[in-house]
């Protein structure tokens, strides 16, 4: 494999930051950048999973070219990833990668990618600041909705579908929390909706009690929790404790999308709302089909579907951009598959319909909805919960 033109019958390069020539019978290489070991392991272990689905849908091939993955261990921690990066950017023959798997993984991988002629398509990484890489967005792609966008369709849910006028957010000082309170509060206000109190959950019990009760004295029709799965658990079943009343409706984010925590939460979780991928049509059912064919039972999050679809997506763009010179070589400019990615062009997904803006942002908003947790899930025998809204 070659990083310039002038082999077989292709013509020499012309891109601007260089190009990867494959020759007859060489696979293409990608690669993806995902926690493999410590923590957020299982998150990875479901990420790679939708890449082999992805794979499967084109046959693991593209331009009549294998695809060989490689795979590397980023961790979610910022150490961790950044020794695994400088090994990653090193491998001059890989087209794109597919990750990370944690925004914070990613603030500190990209400008490093970008630097050497890299391209990313992240399945996972939600965080509203990734948009914020200016020269570095034409290297960097997510096929997912970003934190503050879940944050909206749960404040329009709120609004047009529960007739809420008032609303009180429990929260916690992290960036993913702040950008989807700050959402929430922005569209429900739009909506003719008033927030009458705002809380930071990290107190000390006696205090976070204190909180709870005089949120609950001020009667609003709903709580907004943009909280990780564990503090969620913990606020719901704090709520009970002190007896809040069963018309107070409780909203969540996709961070509460998973199968495991209604059953960790227990009753506490009872007729929650969270949001989740909500996925529907020709291409989705095909691909249920054959995850289940390979795991038996359906994925408990959605960062399999979008795994799927950044192969997918990384695929057309290779297929668009590769110059062929009729004799089984390829030459795939390495600005050209930015650009290629970033033109804005529809692309029939797994999760819909995706078009990437000039920020990277390739998501279909219409992937979001709401569900509703019942005992079903408490009880672990369903799975997905009620679709309720999308």
């Amino acid at each position: 494999m070659l990083l310039a033109g002038c082999a077989d019958g292709l013509p020499a390069c012309e891109d601007e930051i260089g190009c990867v020539t494959i020759r007859p019978n060489e696979p293409i290489q990608l690669a993806y950048f995902l926690p493999l070991t410590g923590p957020a392991a299982e998150l990875g272990e479901s990420i790679s999973r939708g890449i082999e689905m992805g794979r499967e849908q084109i046959d693991n091939t593209i331009l009549g070219h294998t695809l060989n993955i490689q795979a590397f261990d980023s961790g979610c921690s910022i150490a961790t990833s950044q020794r695994v990066a400088e090994r990653l950017v090193q491998e001059q023959d890989v087209v794109a990668i597919i990750g990370p798997a944690c925004s914070d993984v990613a603030d500190e991988v990209v400008p490093a990618v970008h630097a050497t002629g890299g391209v990313m398509v992240s399945p996972a990484t939600t965080a509203v600041s990734l948009d914020n890489f200016n020269d570095t967005a034409t290297s960097f792609f997510r096929v997912i909705p970003s934190h503050a966008e879940q944050a909206q369709v749960a404040a329009e849910f709120a609004s047009d579908f529960l007739n809420a006028q008032t609303a009180v957010i429990l929260y916690e000082q992290t960036p993913q929390s702040v950008e989807q309170r700050d959402q929430f509060v922005d569209t429900f206000q739009q909506s003719g909706g008033a927030i009458v109190e705002q809380g930071d959950i990290r107190l000390e019990e006696d205090e976070l009690i204190q909180l709870l009760n005089e949120l609950i004295d001020l009667e609003p029709d709903l709580i907004f929790l943009p909280l990780q799965a564990s503090e969620a658990n913990y606020i719901l079943n704090k709520l009970v404790e002190i007896n809040t009343p069963q018309s107070i409706v409780k909203i969540g984010t996709s961070a509460l999308y998973n199968a495991e925590f209604p059953v960790l939460t227990g009753s506490a979780a009872e007729s929650l709302y969270v949001t989740g991928f909500v996925g529907n049509g020709v291409s989705y059912n095909i691909w249920l089909e054959q995850w289940r064919a390979f795991y038996d039972l359906p994925p408990e999050t959605a960062y399999p579907v979008y795994a799927s679809d950044a192969v997918l997506l990384i695929a057309q763009a290779i297929e668009s951009v590769a110059i062929s010179d009729g004799q089984g070589s390829l030459l795939i400019g390495r600005q050209a598959l930015r650009d290629a990615l970033a033109e804005n062009t529809p692309f029939s997904g797994v999760t819909g319909i995706l078009s990437c803006s000039s920020l990277g942002e390739c998501r279909d908003l219409e992937s979001i909805g709401i569900y509703q947790i019942n005992d079903d899930q408490i009880d672990a025998t369903v799975w997905p919960p009620l679709l309720i809204s999308r």
